[in-house]
């Protein structure tokens, strides 16, 4: 065999680091997709928008082929800001509920919501009058 020719068959010229990329992928997606579902149905809206809007921004970027060097440049900043927003609205939710002295909760205990029930009618009000 002449040293120059690979030992193995010949991939093609359109051959990537791995000849089956599907396990792979599929290895890190089911996971993936399964915590973010089970995750983002019982989280507060304050900490899924701003995750949403980095990964869709940074996402988006990269989409629209921004060099490597500036997106390493902006992801701290977007990822920065999108705690910083976070923060903002932990907040705001927290001082929402003391105002109201209200926790809108399911029944995972975990806060989903910051406006107040209605009030239940009064026994007189039940009469139907």
């Amino acid at each position: 065999m002449p040293s120059g020719q690979p030992a193995g068959p010949n991939p093609g010229p359109n051959a990537g680091p791995t000849d089956r990329p599907l396990p792979s992928i599929l290895i890190g997606s089911i996971p993936g997709v399964f915590l973010g579902a089970r995750f983002s149905s019982r989280a507060p809206d304050y900490l899924i928008r701003p995750a949403l809007m980095v990964v869709l921004l940074l996402s988006g970027l990269k989409l629209v082929s921004v060099p490597n060097k500036a997106l390493a440049t902006i992801a701290p900043v977007v990822f920065v800001s999108g705690v910083g927003y976070m923060l903002w609205a932990w907040r705001r939710a927290r001082r929402l509920r003391a105002a109201y002295g209200h926790e809108q909760t399911h029944a995972g205990g975990v806060a989903v919501g910051i406006a107040p029930a209605p009030a239940a009618p009064a026994a007189a009000d039940r009469s139907g009058v």
